[in-house]
């Protein structure tokens, strides 16, 4: 490696680890502060943004960065290595379906339902803090609240880093033996992606095929991995980039991979309260995250 090579690799070890870091700072404060979208969401935090718009703009980063590297950029020198190429896909792929956000979450959730008190209709939108869908999904959002610009920013500033970070190791510092693709950790990664992307895919149109044309308010999600938690689309995403991370075998997925358990996580959680708080017949044996166990 060349010396601008070698310092270029140094740079993304420690935007690792801040990544790191920031995901264990924010998950303390995310135990005794919601997150401010959708139901959440409040003035307090910025003015408000149109959902859809807010979406597409703050997700297109992780597009738009990784296709800088590889097509407008400084050389790609490994993204002519078939293992780089294909992993490089698999993170676009993600993106090109969905949002930051990667998930869908009950505040996209519609239709009256009866509670203790009274009966609540209305509709919410949200998306968690790190990642998801940003060519196609804005543009299915049904309704929704604004999103508070203080959100909106931050999640911009996290794809534009996250983009950065992986886009740039994969297309310029990742070195791959030639047959990394059979490598057995290339394909248990594999596996888990393709897992984790299928069950966010299906956990999100489970949510939003929840309501009906002109049904407003709350409905429960039943349905595949919805009948064991209530964070289906979370527990989708922490695979799929966990599969990433071990596809990759690289410090940089890695973080990605930590951060957003950190985050879903903690955001499964306080959807789980929510669900339990607003249904009363909401199902008792239904987990958080973890089918059976959490």
């Amino acid at each position: 490696m060349t010396m601008n090579e070698i310092n270029g690799v140094q740079l993304l070890e420690y935007m690792s680890w801040c990544m790191i870091f920031s995901g264990i700072l924010a998950f303390v404060v995310l135990q005794f502060v919601n997150i401010p979208y959708g139901r959440q969401a409040s003035s307090a935090f910025g003015f408000p943004v149109n959902v859809k718009l807010a979406w597409f703009v703050q997700e297109i980063p992780s597009l738009a960065v990784p296709a800088v590297f590889i097509i407008l950029g400084t050389p790609a020198t490994r993204f002519s290595q078939p293992s780089n190429q294909i992993l490089i896909a698999m993170f676009l792929t993600h993106y090109v379906q969905r949002e930051m956000d990667p998930s869908p979450n009950p505040s996209r959730i519609s239709s009256c339902i009866p509670t203790k008190k009274k009966k609540k209709c209305g509709t919410l939108s949200s998306h968690w803090d790190t990642g998801c869908r940003a060519l196609i999904y804005p543009f299915l959002i049904r309704g929704g609240k604004a999103t508070p610009f203080i959100p909106f920013i931050l999640a911009f500033i996290f794809c534009m880093y996250n983009g950065y970070l992986q886009g740039r190791y994969l297309s310029q510092y990742g070195i791959y033996p030639e047959d990394w693709i059979t490598d057995p950790r290339f394909i248990v990664g594999f596996v888990l992606w393709l897992a984790g992307l299928l069950l966010n895919l299906h956990s999100d149109h489970v949510l939003r095929t929840l309501r009906k044309p002109g049904e407003m308010g709350y409905k429960i999600p039943r349905g595949g991995m919805f009948e064991y938690v209530s964070g289906a689309n979370f527990l989708g995403e922490i695979i799929e980039w966990t599969g990433f991370a071990v596809a990759c075998w690289s410090l940089q997925s890695a973080a990605f991979a930590v951060f957003t358990f950190l985050i879903l996580s903690t955001r499964a959680k306080q959807h789980h309260k929510w669900y339990l708080q607003k249904f009363e017949d909401y199902p008792k044996s239904r987990k958080i995250l973890v089918p059976f166990l959490y």
